[in-house]
């Protein structure tokens, strides 16, 4: 194997003391030398653990989700939120009738708030990142990541409620929920911002 290693010199080297060569991997723009490699590769970083499937979710901008300007419209973002809230429990294995038309328990958002990075077209593609820390025994929030071409475009935050849904009363989450949510909170979700 040969790799391209430059040699650099800086100023301590015209002959003052310390004067020192360095050696870089790759490319440099001022000399380029083929240098062969006795010693082992440099041991490849540690990376960040693939995020779960279900806390990732894939849409494109639709032209009906766009104004006269070509641009996403603002409301759309808090129903693609609800959405990928919704499909990312669908992907973990909890059916919607257990969370959406549970006789025992409703999960009323309580708080919502959107920030828009950038403005989204027509046929743009979306990554929508979850992350869903639990507040207490009857509440969570979700923190959404929108992500287009590798930018942050926007981000969401939705936090739930759970309450019975006759008495109107707060009460602990359902098990699907803590399953679900526990579940999260063994997941890293790399984010597109560096």
């Amino acid at each position: 194997m040969l790799i391209m290693v430059a040699q650099v010199k800086d100023r301590t080297s015209r002959g003052l003391p310390g004067a020192s060569t360095h050696r870089a991997h790759g490319y440099n723009h001022l000399l380029m030398e083929p240098y062969p490699v006795n010693h082992p590769p440099h041991p490849k970083p540690q990376m960040e653990k693939e995020p779960s499937p279900w806390l990732v979710i894939r849409r494109i901008v639709h032209f009906g989700e766009t104004d006269a300007a070509g641009v996403m419209h603002f409301h759309h973002l808090l129903r693609w939120c609800h959405e990928a809230y919704e499909d990312s429990l669908r992907a973990f294995g909890v059916p919607g009738d257990q969370v959406f038309a549970n006789p025992e328990a409703a999960l009323p958002i309580i708080y919502c708030q959107a920030h828009y990075h950038r403005p989204l077209h027509c046929g743009d593609s979306l990554v929508i990142r979850l992350d869903c820390p639990q507040l207490d025994a009857t509440g969570f929030e979700i923190h959404y990541e929108f992500t287009s071409h590798q930018k942050v475009v926007a981000t969401g935050v939705t936090r739930h409620r759970c309450i019975h849904p006759t008495t109107r009363q707060r009460q602990g989450l359902p098990e699907s929920i803590v399953g679900w949510l526990e579940a999260v909170s063994l997941s890293k979700i790399p984010s597109a911002r560096h």
